[in-house]
């Protein structure tokens, strides 16, 4: 359906296989759905679970490329395992959070967070970053605004 449902080929389906942490499931059976998900249009397989020393194995078997979530293995080993795409997730929501209990630290002591003013980007940045200038062009464009 999400094969069929592509309207622009620079869209990626990331097909994602939970049967290693099923009852029951195995390595061996996340990998033939993944070969499968791949047959019917899938270009990346995501095998939830997977661990580092089945990732090579299971990447050789794969005629997508490999796409896992990690925590910190580092870049060069899971190249030579045959990952191709990290995703660090958990990371990034750490440090954010870590961002904002300091940012609520500094405030709480000091009443104002003009100290933490040279990690902060600029309002134009971060607009750019998070997409909101293209979105007001978009806005007028559309009429939205």
């Amino acid at each position: 359906a999400a094969v069929d449902a592509r309207q622009d080929d620079d869209f990626v389906i990331i097909a994602r296989c939970d049967a290693i942490g099923v009852p029951g499931g195995s390595l061996d059976e996340a990998i033939e759905r993944s070969k499968a998900y791949a047959t019917a249009g899938a270009d990346v397989a995501f095998i939830a679970g997977l661990q580092l020393k089945d990732m090579k194995a299971t990447a050789d078997a794969l005629p997508v490329p490999l796409f896992n979530v990690v925590r910190d293995t580092p870049k060069e080993e899971l190249e030579r395992n045959g990952l191709k795409i990290a995703c660090y997730y958990a990371q990034a929501m750490q440090v954010a959070f870590q961002a904002v209990r300091e940012l609520m630290r500094e405030l709480k002591s000091s009443g104002t967070i003009k100290n933490l003013a040279a990690r902060t980007p600029l309002p134009k940045e971060y607009q750019d970053m998070v997409g909101t200038t293209e979105g007001n062009i978009l806005a007028e464009k559309y009429g939205i605004v």
